[in-house]
């Protein structure tokens, strides 16, 4: 534990792009005119995270009810810090809207991928920078047991270093990049173990790892998620990529875009095509599943184990369904604008989830 002065601070943003209910700003078609913030209570940074220096982020998804209030908010990813993630929930469940409406009506609106971020700062020296000693020594440690393949041993000290609590950002994001090194040389057949690591790796506002490993974590993810056929993931990957400040400082970023840019442009076609796009799904730690869709029609089959809810989230509309029955398609409004599926259910619980191509934008029971 350190001592001295300091102080937290919890930044707010969208991933991706701003939100337009932050704005107030009417939508462009018909006389549709989004939410608009009137209430928002910072997070709490919880005590022993203040204390123990603990950073972090969150992304979380909600809905704006037709009142103007927070409901059903859910953690789409995180650092993994589970006081972050509480402390989050319990902030956006106070906040208060001025709800969306249609026509003059309030309607429900949800809020996706919305980030906070958990930092401390010291006055006068921004965000904190750089490992502790004793994480760099582990760190080495575990690199070179990997580097030799005493991988039995490298498997221990990684998961020690997992469990311990990560001190900032800069640890986490090297702490998960070693976790996809050790695994990718372990020849590991939980691709989705490796897809998680890269992730979170590269999942920050601020890029912590340096310019060229940035782009080779990048360039691994990428090729994870379309090895996945999660063409929506994959396609946020290589804009991350390529609109990355810190990755335009590698010696590798113009070879990596010139290799991968017309790649992103046939995964771009095949969205646009007539095949059926599909993705085997896993419901994980958060006990959600959760798609971007890059289609308007989609079904889910092959169910192993149970499903609670399903519920589509989009810009302009919402819609749940407590019950999924096989061989169901659902079709979401053009006009609802980007969507997300969220599928919530027993953890380890699989199914196949398919985009289909060519329906026209309207409600399917």
């Amino acid at each position: 534990m350190r001592s001295g002065p300091l102080s937290t601070t919890v930044i707010l943003f969208a991933v991706g792009r701003a939100l337009a209910q932050d704005s107030g700003a009417e939508a462009p078609a018909g006389s549709y005119v989004d939410a608009k913030i009137i209430e928002r209570a910072p997070p709490v940074y919880p005590p022993f995270a203040e204390v123990d220096r603990m950073e972090g982020w969150v992304i979380l998804s909600f809905i704006i009810s037709p009142q103007g209030e927070v409901t059903e908010p859910m953690i789409e990813d995180s650092t993994g810090i589970k006081a972050f993630e509480s402390s989050a929930i319990e902030a956006v469940k106070k906040w208060r809207y001025m709800p969306a409406t249609r026509d003059g009506v309030p309607v429900e609106q949800a809020v996706r991928k919305f980030r906070m971020g958990f930092q401390i700062e010291s006055p006068g020296s921004g965000a904190t920078k750089g490992a502790r000693p004793a994480f760099v020594r582990q760190y080495r440690e575990i690199q070179k047991l990997v580097n030799d393949r005493d991988l039995t041993k490298a498997a221990t000290l990684l998961k020690t270093l997992e469990s311990a609590e990560r001190q900032n950002l800069y640890e986490d994001a090297w702490l998960w990049w070693l976790k996809f090194t050790y695994l990718k040389t372990a020849n590991s057949d939980d691709l989705s173990q490796e897809r998680e690591a890269l992730r979170i790796a590269v999942g920050y506002e601020q890029d912590y790892l340096p310019p060229d490993v940035m782009v080779t974590a990048a360039q691994e993810l990428y090729a994870l998620e379309i090895k996945g056929n999660d063409f929506s993931a994959a396609r946020r990957v290589f804009l991350r990529l390529r609109d990355s400040e810190a990755a335009r400082q590698s010696k590798y970023y113009e070879e990596t875009i010139s290799v991968l840019r017309p790649h992103f442009e046939r995964v771009q076609q095949v969205i646009d095509g007539h095949e059926t796009l599909t993705v085997l799904a896993t419901i994980g730690s958060h006990d959600y599943w959760v798609h971007d869709l890059v289609r308007r029609s989609f079904s889910l089959s092959d169910l192993k184990g149970s499903i609670e809810f399903l519920e589509v989230r989009c810009g302009r509309g919402t819609k749940r369904y407590d019950s999924v029955a096989p061989d169901t398609t659902w079709t979401v409004p053009g006009s609802w604008g980007d969507c997300g599926v969220y599928v919530k259910g027993g953890r380890g619980s699989s199914f196949v989830f398919q985009e289909h191509p060519g329906q026209s934008p309207v409600d399917a029971h």
